[in-house]
């Protein structure tokens, strides 16, 4: 009988497949949505990979994603979905990204979002936590949520710390 060999993974649904089949079981799960894909290190499972922040943006009409750390509102900001020129455009559209950003409050909240992040990463690593998933969640998920999350992502980016990001509704 031939040695058990080392299964070899050519792209990332068929690794996430084999690590975490409980989530490939549902076609519509409730982080990734209707694709059923996940991302690579969601979820404490995951835990003896590289340190991570996964970063999710949602619709809340779409409900809450599961199995985060953190989940947190931006409705408080202005829905460009009421202008008519960004209304049909999403969040990595320029246009949409400036008309959020530009608000006082998306300044102020990064900013905090930003001390916060500084601070858990900190205390993880204390705690030999190495995974951490941040959720952002407006009205439908393809605007505020969208370009929060990207900012967010920018910043970690910066910090060169790994992220990986999942707009789940984006394309809803």
């Amino acid at each position: 009988m031939p040695p058990k060999q080392k299964p070899t993974f050519p792209n990332r649904n068929e690794y996430t497949r084999e690590l975490a089949p409980e989530f490939h079981a549902k076609k519509n799960n409730p982080i990734c949505g209707p694709k059923g894909a996940v991302p690579l290190f969601m979820g404490p499972s995951f835990s003896r990979y590289k340190k991570t922040i996964s970063l999710i943006s949602f619709g809340y009409k779409q409900g809450i994603p599961k199995n985060v750390d953190f989940i947190f509102d931006v409705r408080f900001l202005a829905n460009p979905y009421y202008v008519a020129s960004l209304k049909h455009k999403t969040g990595h559209s320029p246009d949409v990204a400036r008309y959020v950003l530009k608000q006082p409050s998306c300044t102020e909240f990064l900013q905090q979002i930003e001390n916060l992040i500084t601070f858990l990463i900190h205390e993880y690593k204390k705690e030999k936590r190495s995974h951490l998933t941040m959720a952002f969640g407006c009205t439908g998920g393809k605007h505020r949520s969208v370009v929060v999350t990207e900012a967010v992502k920018k910043f970690l980016k910066h910090k060169k710390i790994p992220v990986l990001v999942v707009h789940r509704d984006e394309t809803i």
